[in-house]
């Protein structure tokens, strides 16, 4: 028995997001697929039906949208000759959740429907979409960085959201950890606010012990050394554009000035005619 991991087996390394044109010139009937990342599969040429445990669709000239998930999988050739075509479009948990947090302004996340697959037939734009990601994985002289891979799935991502959001909700699963999003929210919305560690606790609804923990299980580093970093960055970045510390303290976080222009000297090792 057979199980496929991917995008594991047909990559390497594999990074947070992927880009993959595949080709299989033998049909399949129902191979065991076990995905490891969230994938959107353009199917170019051919059929791919999809079996999960309480949902099926069949795809042909358009999109599959699959979240984390073991599922039964047909790849079918559209001919003898011909083999079947897809743009595989790989991305992780963890680039997922910061796209959702990016555009929570967009996502009503409390009243999600767990999904298990969603379908698109193809339009205009993302013809244009799959065949310039195309163009660029058939080149010789690929144009496109990590970086730019990265913001290419975003832009895709924002469009589905944007376009088809009831598709789109096939990412809103268990294996997406809606508390993550909703935790990361609540704290990138107030990461300039001057609240402190008890606050933002009691608006994540949580003591302040089991607070620290998530936030160190979903950032990898202490509250505090988070917000210093967020603060005095977004404060670097407004000094540069001209503006005073007496105009900006409060921006970054800070109640007084002299407690902001402290906090800066000592973080970026500068003294205070250099701010």
């Amino acid at each position: 028995m057979t199980i496929y991991h991917v995008p594991d087996m047909l990559i390497d390394p594999v990074e947070k997001v992927n880009f993959i044109l595949y080709e299989n010139y033998q049909s399949s009937e129902k191979n065991r697929v076990l995905f490891t990342q969230n994938v959107i599969s353009f199917v170019m040429d051919g059929e791919k039906e999809i079996f999960l445990p309480e949902a099926g669709v069949k795809i042909r000239n358009g999109l599959a949208l699959i979240g984390l998930a073991n599922c039964l999988m047909s790849e079918r050739k559209p001919s003898d000759q011909s083999p079947y075509k897809a743009l595989l479009v790989f991305f992780d948990n963890a680039f997922l959740s910061g796209f959702m947090v990016k555009y929570r302004h967009m996502i009503d996340i409390k009243n999600f429907k767990d999904k298990s697959v969603g379908a698109i037939k193809f339009d205009k734009y993302l013809e244009l979409y799959s065949n310039f990601i195309i163009e660029n994985l058939a080149s010789t002289r690929k144009i496109l960085s990590q970086r730019m891979k990265e913001l290419k799935v975003e832009e895709l991502l924002l469009y589905l959201l944007q376009h088809y959001p009831a598709e789109f909700r096939v990412f809103f699963n268990k294996n997406s950890n809606i508390n993550a999003i909703r935790f990361k929210s609540i704290i990138e919305y107030n990461r300039l606010k001057n609240l402190r560690m008890d606050e933002l606790a009691f608006l994540c609804h949580m003591s302040l012990s089991t607070f620290k923990r998530h936030f160190k299980k979903y950032y990898r580093i202490s509250p505090r050394q988070w917000f210093l970093q967020e603060r005095m960055n977004h404060a670097k970045n407004l000094l540069e554009q001209g503006k005073r510390p007496s105009e900006i303290y409060r921006q970054a976080g800070y109640a007084t000035l002299s407690n902001f222009l402290k906090a800066y000297k000592n973080f970026f090792k500068t003294t205070s005619d250099q701010i």
